[in-house]
């Protein structure tokens, strides 16, 4: 089964999951395994997200995007910029590398 059509198979299941008791969860979920092939952690994760979640893509920014001003960029450009100095000197001394 593509991607596609696990997605659709679990937006039509997640509810009647949702409302199910625990021995009915526990056959949907072995269904839902068997036929899209996924893990059961994975699965049981996927159909206890709530419908917003699942749908839309996060309300949390994007990782390296800045939501504050100029000021903010340059530090964490220098912090950037003592990280690789910091690689570099680990690169050159490897006892340094074993001791992290």
């Amino acid at each position: 089964m593509g991607k596609n059509e696990c997605q659709a198979y679990l937006q039509a299941i997640r509810q009647r999951y949702r409302q199910a008791s625990r021995a009915a969860k526990t056959a949907i979920l072995d269904e839902f395994c068997a036929v899209c092939g996924y893990h059961r952690k994975y699965a049981v994760q996927l159909l206890r997200q709530s419908l917003s979640t699942a749908q839309g893509p996060s309300s949390r920014p994007e990782a390296g995007l800045s939501l504050t001003g100029p000021a903010d960029s340059a530090q964490a450009s220098l912090v950037r910029h003592r990280s690789d100095v910091f690689q570099e000197a680990a690169r050159r001394h490897p006892f340094l590398a074993a001791r992290l």
